[in-house]
């Protein structure tokens, strides 16, 4: 199915694990650019490798709690 999201940019938070994991596969083989966030470096990291794998896509892993203020991303819109 083609969402018409092609070439757009995603952050899932929660991204190395169940839905969080699920919806990051569903946008990488969308076409979309993928940045997962998760508590957890070595299951985030191994997560980015096999979705990588897995999809031909472009994500980057970054550690992150985001029940923290100073490591939930910010925007400047």
């Amino acid at each position: 199915m083609d969402l018409g999201i092609k070439g757009r940019s995603a952050i899932v938070t929660g991204g190395s694990r169940g839905i969080g994991r699920e919806t990051a596969r569903q946008f990488l083989e969308e076409g979309v650019r993928v940045t997962i966030c998760g508590r957890n470096k070595d299951t985030l990291e191994k997560t980015r490798d096999e979705l990588a794998k897995a999809t031909g896509g472009e994500i980057q892993a970054v550690v992150a709690d985001t029940t923290k203020e100073a490591d939930a991303p910010s925007t400047s819109w």
